[in-house]
């Protein structure tokens, strides 16, 4: 399976958002810059927050789920993405399943927050943008559909894959080597994995050991790619497109 890289969509979304700035009169009432702090949490301050849609221009989030009144995170969103202040589906079911989950920033951040209906009533003027959202919101299900079935995985392969994807989405590259940002830890890593960290704490070492890591603390640098992918199943591909 391969997925798009963040600066694959960084283009058409800055497009977008210049679109939707063009009326400065109109936009200042439907879009709000906020400057988020680490930690905090992103809430809209709308009236009907499932009304509202936040984009990401800088920064890391952690998508959070409540199990046994604790945190764990299942799924993350950087630069130049989409997501909802609260569901905008849930009156299209017969049934309604309540999750108690939180949006955490991961690092200090710079995001916007847009009126729901403010930016589906510029898509019918602009369909391009509308054909965009579209692929990339069928592109959001399949991948959260894939980060819940590599969870099956055994451990070793559910962390090595979740490396590829956080090399690809996030990290910095120097040279052949890839740098994740310092926001993922271990316990990041556990989590994200649904694995005791003792458990991700041994994988990490085997893999220094092998010589595919630099460090089995953060920040983590992923020194081999292709030995990385060799330890999960060689139907999986994780690459960016450009």
């Amino acid at each position: 399976m391969k997925f798009i890289s963040e600066s694959s969509q960084a283009e058409p979304m800055k497009e977008l958002l210049n679109y939707l700035r063009q009326n400065a009169s109109l936009s200042d009432s439907h879009i709000r810059k906020l400057d988020i702090k680490k930690n905090q949490i992103l809430t809209s301050n709308q009236n009907s927050p499932e009304h509202t849609i936040f984009l990401i221009q800088e920064g890391i989030a952690f998508f959070e789920v409540y199990y046994q009144d604790k945190p764990h995170i299942t799924s993350f969103y950087s630069d130049w993405t989409l997501f909802h202040a609260e569901p905008i589906l849930k009156q299209a079911f017969t049934f309604e399943i309540k999750l108690p989950y939180r949006v955490r920033a991961a690092t200090e951040m710079i995001v916007y927050e847009i009126n729901r209906d403010f930016l589906i009533d510029h898509l019918y003027v602009q369909p391009k943008f509308f054909h965009f959202l579209a692929e990339l919101g069928l592109a959001s299900l399949s991948f959260s559909t894939f980060m819940t079935a590599i969870n099956k995985l055994p451990a070793n392969e559910t962390l090595a894959i979740h490396l590829q994807i956080l090399a690809t989405y996030i990290g910095e590259k120097h040279g052949t080597a890839y740098h994740l940002p310092s926001a993922i830890s271990q316990s990041v890593l556990a989590s994200l994995c649904n694995c005791a960290q003792s458990s991700i704490s041994g994988h990490l070492h085997f893999l220094v050991k092998e010589g595919i890591l630099e460090s089995s603390s953060k920040p983590f640098i992923i020194k081999d790619m292709d030995a990385l992918a060799s330890c999960y199943d060689s139907s999986i591909t994780i690459s960016s497109i450009h």
